[in-house]
């Protein structure tokens, strides 16, 4: 009799810590969740943030192209340069 009241209370324990676990694993679950997010959101946040310099890179390099251009051609206008970029920046788009 007394080891049927051990084994009873055993059984017990075990069924009362079931909805412990469960919620646990369904906390760690929720965690990882959001570890998950927010990778992804700062993953995303990096890559906007190449993106952009590489746009401030490329507009850095033909203002500077603009300028050697018209320093070196006479009567050239960064007018005529931008044009020409535009042109280039055209016809590469369209390949």
């Amino acid at each position: 009799l007394a080891s049927y009241s051990k084994f009873n209370a055993s059984m017990n324990e075990i069924n009362a810590a079931r909805p412990l676990k469960e919620a646990a694993s369904h906390q760690t679950e929720v965690v990882c969740q959001v570890k998950a997010a927010k990778a992804e959101a700062g993953a995303r946040y990096l890559s906007g943030l190449g993106a952009a310099r590489q746009r401030k890179a490329i507009v850095q390099g033909l203002h500077a192209s603009v300028s050697e251009f018209s320093g070196e051609v006479s009567g050239a206008k960064p007018k005529d340069e931008m044009g020409i970029l535009l042109l280039i920046a055209s016809t590469l788009a369209h390949c």
